[in-house]
């Protein structure tokens, strides 16, 4: 089956539709067969793929960005900033941070998995929960 995903004039996923793939032989034929079914001649249908191509699967309320040819999960927060090398949205002050050393580390009661953390937006930092 190949995946499409409807785009909305903000460039905004609002649909997702699976395409038999003896229809969707191209992505054209696919876009063409969409249009056609929900009788929508202009819609904006792209496909959407699992192998990284167009960076992420698509998702309702994904962004796409034709420049990028790049579908964007939604930004998490205001602040965070689009990195290009991984199109994955990060946090002004960095990744989540991971302590050990503090005696008071999460554990499955064989292993430590890391502090909890969640994103401050307002001070713009990692707060440990």
């Amino acid at each position: 089956m190949a995946t499409f995903a409807k785009i909305n004039r903000e460039h905004i996923v609002t649909q997702i539709v699976e395409v038999a793939d003896a229809v969707a032989t191209t992505e054209a034929n696919g876009i063409n067969f969409l249009r056609n079914l929900y009788k929508e001649p202009e819609a904006t249908w792209v496909q959407t793929f699992t192998d990284g191509t167009r960076k992420h699967y698509a998702g309702k309320g994904f962004t796409y960005n034709a420049t990028e040819d790049a579908f964007l999960e939604p930004r998490p927060f205001p602040s965070w900033h689009l990195d290009k090398t991984t199109y994955t949205w990060k946090s002004p002050a960095g990744d989540v941070p991971e302590t050990f050393d503090d005696g008071l580390t999460q554990h499955d009661g064989i292993t430590p998995l890391g502090d909890l953390y969640h994103w401050n937006e307002l001070k713009k930092i990692w707060d440990k929960t």
